[in-house]
């Protein structure tokens, strides 16, 4: 779930020099959903307990839980815990054909989402080759642990970021030379593309229930990147939401639903101060976005603290859902943070341990969530 970062610091400086703030073209039509409304005594969020444990994995990039099992995936590796706490290691299987580009070398995908689909999990990896030559490759598993390549029907030439099932059906997010759209599919073999009356978007990841599909990214927009955020119901027709009003280069990263039915959305936001003329001036922070029914979107109060100088952009930024509310996680070079909501209006900071751990990825089972890091594995549970 990484944007191009040249061309967000390129945007940025140009937008200084030219219009000011922009929002981005939306559809109107609403997703039909249940949801809350902004309470005038917001819930308080959650509070958050930490154990670490010792992990003998390497960078884990894609992590889920289902059915009280847990799976987690990285370049080349795989593995399962029925309990969060003890982990087995699995084996991924070779490609069985190349993907359509002859310059795709054949490697250790790169995981960015595994679901759980019938009585299999489903991966979807990036494999990347020679220049710019990228595709996504599937893998599908009984067990959690022995995972094959499954062909897909789809020659698809995209950069993968993000996926997601509600269960009948599976949604991909992606980024391509294009802007960006979904695929979905039921079975992993056969998928199909969409695009929102708006055009392509890059988007970069996607929640899913059975009653609401919301996928969230950037269009570029005068000069600037804008929030998208598209809306499903079942994953075959897709609208956009309306514009959404943003600072800066806003790159939405990730995206959860609260306990009360509301949506939360975390982006990164890139800006340059008064007379920053070059890319070694620009600044990073954290925005965070609130919707009661993913239709007309908010921005709400995020303490992030001081913003990340430049060369120094969020590495992992995740949205899990805790025990009476959501958790939002980020990691930079500098180590990770993080901050729960019980409803998405209010943000409170969380107190972390070990902060100089690199957060690669995060899987929840609805009340606690599993951190991944370099040789680490943190469970967060609600006091």
């Amino acid at each position: 779930m990484r944007g191009p970062i040249a061309a967000v610091v390129a945007t940025v400086l140009a937008a200084c020099a030219g219009p000011g703030p922009s929002v981005s073209a939306g559809q109107q039509s609403p997703l039909a959903v249940v949801s809350s409304s902004p309470s005038s005594s917001p819930i308080s969020p959650p509070q958050i307990g930490w154990v670490t444990q010792p992990f003998a994995g390497g960078p884990i990039t894609a992590a889920t839980e289902v059915g009280k099992t847990w799976i987690a995936m990285g370049q080349d590796e795989a593995w399962r815990s029925d309990d969060g706490a003890h982990w087995h290691q699995g084996s991924i299987g070779n490609l069985v054909e190349y993907p359509f580009n002859p310059e795709l070398i054949q490697g250790a995908p790169y995981p960015v989402g595994v679901v759980r689909m019938g009585d299999e999990w489903l991966a979807l990896s990036t494999l990347y080759g020679a220049g710019d030559a990228v595709s996504p490759v599937v893998f599908i598993s009984k067990d959690g642990l022995t995972w094959t390549h499954l062909i897909s029907s789809a020659s698809w030439g995209f950069n993968a970021t993000g996926l997601a099932s509600n269960g009948t059906v599976v949604i991909a997010t992606n980024i391509d030379y294009l802007g960006g759209s979904v695929f979905t599919s039921t079975d992993g073999v056969m998928w199909a593309e969409h695009v929102a009356p708006g055009g392509p978007a890059g988007l970069t990841d996607v929640y899913a229930d059975p009653g609401a599909i919301v996928a969230v990214g950037w269009r570029d927009k005068n000069e600037r990147s804008v929030p998208v955020v598209w809306l499903s119901k079942e994953g075959s027709a897709w609208t956009e939401s309306n514009p959404i009003a943003a600072e800066g280069a806003t790159t939405p990263k990730a995206v959860q639903r609260t306990p009360t039915g509301s949506f939360v959305m975390v982006a990164t936001v890139v800006t340059a101060p008064a007379g920053c003329t070059t890319g070694a001036c620009v600044v990073w922070s954290l925005g965070a976005w609130y919707s009661a029914d993913g239709q007309t979107w908010q921005e709400t109060e995020l303490p992030v603290g001081a913003p990340l100088p430049a060369g120094m952009d969020y590495r992992e930024v995740d949205l899990l859902p805790i025990s009476g509310g959501v958790l939002a996680v980020a990691s930079s070079a500098d180590g990770w943070a993080a901050w729960a909501t019980a409803e998405g209006t209010v943000w409170k900071a969380v107190d972390v341990p070990d902060r100089g751990l690199a957060i690669s990825a995060g899987a929840s089972n609805g009340a606690s969530v599993l951190l991944f890091g370099t040789g680490a594995v943190l469970t967060g549970a609600a006091d």
